[in-house]
C-alpha cells in the first residue's frame, strides 16, 4: 500500500516539484546570506543587487 501513495506522488510530479522548491529557497537563502556579507564589508547597494540578482529592496531590508 505504501508503494502505491509513492507511485502517485512520483507520476502527479509531487516530489519533483517538492525537489525543484526546495533548491529554488535554497538559492534564495544563499543569495540572501551572501548579499549580508557583502553589505556588512561595505560594498553598494547596487553592487550588490548586480552579484546577487536581489532587488535593491530586498538588500535594504536586510538585518
Amino acid at each position: 500500500m505504501f508503494t502505491r501513495y509513492i507511485n502517485l506522488f512520483t507520476d502527479f510530479g509531487f516530489i519533483e516539484k517538492g525537489i525543484e522548491q526546495g533548491i529554488e529557497k535554497g538559492s534564495q537563502e544563499s543569495k540572501l546570506e551572501i548579499a549580508r556579507n557583502l553589505k556588512k564589508l561595505g560594498l553598494s547597494i547596487e553592487n550588490i543587487s548586480q552579484a546577487t540578482g536581489l532587488s535593491q529592496t530586498e538588500i535594504e531590508n536586510l538585518n
